[in-house]
């Protein structure tokens, strides 16, 4: 448990500094290199990466934050919606997408991914092991 807090104290501080320093920036400045290239070079950038991701042998988990949708029902009408949450992107291993949204006071956790090539067996026991360590806290 200690030593779970611990990272978690760890994990929080690391996000902190990077969202200091607005790492959304360097996306779009990359985005915006992306596109002065040539389709066939982009293509085979991406290309390059994957095959690195795959001679390493193990899944690249990707984490996003979608953030609060609302903090309360979203009323339309006369119908409040009781439910929402954005899934994740699914991707091909080796990558592994998760993704993280809240709604009325409730968050959602979702998984990404692609079968065969990543098993509905590997996920459940990752979620497993996810709410394992949650059920510390």
């Amino acid at each position: 448990m200690k030593l779970f807090n611990q990272t978690l104290v760890r994990v929080k501080q690391s996000m902190d500094k990077i969202k200091s320093q607005n790492p959304g920036l360097s996306s779009a400045a990359g985005m915006e290199l992306l596109a002065g290239l040539k389709l066939s070079e982009v293509k085979e950038m991406y290309k390059q990466q994957y095959e690195q991701a795959l001679q390493m042998g193990m899944a690249l988990p990707l984490l996003t934050n979608f953030g609060v949708i609302a903090d309360e029902p979203i009323k339309f009408g006369e119908v409040l919606a009781d439910d929402g949450y954005m899934t994740s992107p699914i991707m091909y291993a080796p990558f592994f997408t998760m993704g993280v949204s809240s709604y009325n006071g409730r968050l959602t956790f979702t998984i990404g991914y692609h079968t065969p090539d990543t098993s509905k067996e590997k996920v459940e026991q990752f979620l497993e092991s996810v709410v394992s360590q949650l059920t510390y806290l």
